[in-house]
């Protein structure tokens, strides 16, 4: 067994709406997101991936999916108050509004949804069978992150890699 990793950096903002601290109000963050692929070593001089867990490259559509959604963009939770007042700014294309508290942990298992369906369904990696797995490692400041392996029970539907607004629902 071996891992890859790849960082990200993405800038957000956010607020936790039921929060009583400071992270009630809005805020933003210089996050540091770490995705690590662990995997059995291939062995197959055929392969394009002999000798590698599998090439960095395959990640490459995950850093344009979380730029694309996350990085620079306001991320809110479905009933935030702050969502009317945005879009009717005309700033709809900066909005994420998705139904639960974007907090670190959330927002980590957010992106390996997105991995782990990235993983099966595009790069035909079947997760669990032959020993891979997934990490994504969302640090929210330079002292302080959440790690999630696992994310099927949180999202039930599809995360779409495609528009600039986005509700994602976990039911």
């Amino acid at each position: 067994m071996a891992e890859i990793s790849k960082e990200y950096e993405i800038s957000y903002a956010h607020r936790l709406l039921n929060h009583k601290g400071k992270c009630f109000h809005l805020h933003g963050h210089n996050a540091r997101i770490c995705l690590t692929i662990m995997g059995p070593i291939t062995k197959d001089s055929a392969s394009d991936h002999d000798g590698m867990v599998m090439d960095f490259g395959y990640l490459d559509p995950i850093e344009r999916w979380i730029k694309t959604i996350l990085d620079h963009r306001t991320i809110l939770e479905t009933g935030d108050p702050l969502i009317k007042a945005i879009t009717s700014v005309g700033d709809k294309e900066s909005l994420v509004v998705i139904d639960m508290p974007p907090t670190a942990e959330l927002l980590a298992t957010f992106i390996h949804a997105k991995v782990m369906q990235w993983l099966q369904e595009e790069v035909n990696i079947e997760i669990d069978t032959k020993g891979f797995k997934a990490k994504v490692t969302f640090w929210e400041t330079s002292k302080a992150c959440a790690m999630v392996e696992q994310s099927a029970d949180f999202f039930q539907v599809p995360v779409n890699m495609e528009g600039e607004f986005e509700i994602v629902s976990s039911e």
